[in-house]
């Protein structure tokens, strides 16, 4: 790093490799990696324009997602290289999106009617999107936009019967999705959740024994047998230790 600037690199082992900067790049930074090795860079020219690259077999090139995504905010890349993430779309709002690098298609992910938005904010290996169709705080539809770009709804949050606001999701393969980071309403703020199959919603905290009860688990990451890794703290901006659960049952199905 030199004055606070920063050159993407991917470590394997004890050696560490530096991703070449692009023409113009102050700085970049590694944001997403996939198991073989192929990742996603945040390049910041020397105008402070931030611009999505994509690092494979050696080499960067940025990515140009096509007219449909006039902006990518990028949240997710599969093993076969396709992307998820959000843009913004003037006088139609936020929508979710999958693009394949490969082919440059882009699909948009639309919410339901019910809802004005949606946020793609994940996808797995079958090249299923995790996302929200929502209404901006208030009901939040947990949804899986499936590879034909099918919506499906796994819980509905935000309304009476379930007050919850969340801002992050997490899943696996098997569309095992947790929820963190809520924001609303006060008393579930320490709350994280799973939602093992649609429609059935179980708090963290209820499934791990002699769980400090002042304490939150906040999860990052959900693999494909079940166990749960994350940061655990008083709150999700004091994060003391991380924690590993492992999956010891079946558990609901």
């Amino acid at each position: 790093m030199e004055n606070f600037f920063t050159q993407a690199a991917l470590f394997q082992g004890g050696e560490i490799r530096l991703i070449p900067r692009l023409p113009g790049e102050i700085s970049s930074q590694v944001i997403r990696l996939n198991d073989t090795g192929v990742a996603i860079i945040s390049s910041l020219d020397e105008n402070f324009n931030e611009r999505p690259a994509l690092y494979k077999n050696g080499q960067v090139t940025l990515l140009d997602f096509g007219p449909d995504i006039p902006f990518a905010s990028v949240s997710g890349m599969n093993n076969k290289g396709r992307i998820s993430g959000t843009t913004f779309i003037d006088g139609l709002g936020a929508r979710g999106f999958r693009f394949d690098p490969n082919t440059k298609i882009a699909m948009l992910l639309y919410p339901l009617p019910t809802e004005p938005d949606s946020w793609g904010v994940g996808i797995n290996n079958r090249d299923n999107v995790l996302g929200y169709s929502f209404i901006g705080g208030a009901t939040e539809r947990i949804s899986v936009w499936d590879a034909k770009g099918k919506f499906h709804t796994y819980f509905v949050e935000g309304t009476p019967e379930f007050p919850t606001v969340s801002n992050a999701l997490g899943f696996n393969d098997n569309n095992e999705i947790l929820i963190t980071f809520v924001s609303r309403p006060e008393i579930e703020r320490n709350n994280s959740y799973l939602i093992p199959k649609p429609g059935i919603r179980l708090n963290l905290a209820d499934l791990v024994t002699g769980a400090p009860t002042d304490l939150g688990l906040f999860p990052f990451g959900i693999n494909n047998q079940g166990n749960i890794g994350g940061n655990a703290g008083p709150n999700f901006f004091n994060i003391f230790d991380f924690f590993l659960l492992e999956r010891i049952g079946l558990g609901p199905k």
